[in-house]
């Protein structure tokens, strides 16, 4: 069994799906040709709880709004009209580029993964942070 296989978004789904029909972690791991290990230290990382799937707000910049940025950077247009143009405050074009680079350095798709990457909040399950939670949970 691979050890450090890394799982497609299907396989990872999948994942959760066994978990959440009753498999146990070896039962996972044999259908996923991975180590149980893996799985065991996967779902205790998780609390057994699935994480919900990531959206992005409509209030942040898309990636094409991102890009729209850059090419009227390029092209020479001031911050006034390409807020103008996206519906957005002169501000937010403004701590966006100053943000992710400046006139001459920024790169939309740069910006966009760091804003995903920010965005992400390094918060532990409860269950997983507190044992005092863990044991009464069990019990009921």
């Amino acid at each position: 069994m691979p050890v450090g296989k890394n799982l497609s978004a299907e396989e990872k789904a999948r994942r959760w799906q066994l978990w959440h029909e009753g498999k146990s972690h070896h039962e996972i791991a044999r259908t996923l040709d991975i180590t149980p290990v893996s799985v065991f230290l996967f779902l205790r990382n998780h609390g057994g709880i699935e994480p919900r799937i990531r959206a992005r707000s409509l209030r942040h910049l898309s990636l094409e709004e991102r890009e729209s940025i850059s090419r009227a950077l390029s092209s020479g247009v001031s911050y006034r009209t390409i807020a103008t143009e996206l519906g957005r405050s002169v501000s937010t074009i403004s701590r966006e580029v100053a943000r992710n680079g400046g006139r001459i350095h920024y790169r939309a798709a740069r910006a966009d993964k760091q804003a995903w990457k920010h965005g992400h909040r390094p918060k532990c399950c409860r269950l997983v942070e507190f044992a005092k939670l863990q044991r009464l949970v069990r019990k009921n």
